[in-house]
């Protein structure tokens, strides 16, 4: 039994000292009955209708209190730190690994039965459109097949691109716009190309 030393003097009473879970705790070991999550008040009404005392129910150690009248030893619920067991967190982490390997494994093996449940016609239907899909596309292909290729329309003077005529007014020294009639440019572009036609 070791023998700590406290910095502060507690008030409190020997009960209000012990824990909630001490006092679940203690109630297990003496066998007396209480309602699953009793509060600590609810507890320690139990122990003093059932004629318990707090020493009863959880062992109290001297601990050592600084004060300015010097050192005064006080009695405290005995309290153990939990340790930190590697192989028992290795354990936990196993188990939890396990347990969602088998919630994988059950979810797979539930899409299989779910697979596997389907009807004959339902799969004679699946096959069905994919027949249809197929003859669709092979009357698609037909008919491009046969289809003569749509004929390109010759592009004139006065159909083509309005860039392409600006670039060509520009080649033969003339500036035209949208705005303007493309006539005059069409009758001087059609005279040049007449005087550099060889004779």
């Amino acid at each position: 039994m070791t023998i700590s030393t406290l910095h502060a003097i507690d008030s409190r009473s020997n009960w209000d000292k012990v824990s909630r879970r001490q006092c679940w705790k203690g109630a297990g070991k003496l066998g007396i009955p209480f309602p699953t999550g009793a509060t600590h008040d609810e507890m320690i009404r139990i122990f003093e209708a059932a004629g318990v005392a707090p020493e009863q129910v959880v062992n109290f150690v001297p601990a050592i209190v600084e004060t300015p009248q010097g050192d005064k030893v006080v009695m405290h619920p005995e309290t153990h730190e939990r340790k930190y067991d590697e192989h028992k967190e290795h354990r936990r982490m196993e188990e939890m690994e396990r347990r969602i390997q088998e919630g994988v494994e059950k979810d797979r093996a539930e899409k299989e039965a779910l697979t596997a449940k389907a009807s004959k016609k339902e799969i004679d239907d699946i096959k069905s459109d994919i027949s249809e899909l197929k003859d669709m596309f092979r009357q698609v292909l037909t008919q491009m097949a046969t289809s003569p290729p749509e004929k390109q329309k010759a592009e004139t003077l006065e159909t083509m691109h309005w860039k392409k005529f600006q670039k060509m007014a520009k080649d033969i020294g003339e500036t035209w716009t949208t705005k303007e009639p493309r006539g005059p440019i069409i009758a001087k572009l059609e005279a040049r190309e007449n005087v550099e036609e060889p004779s």
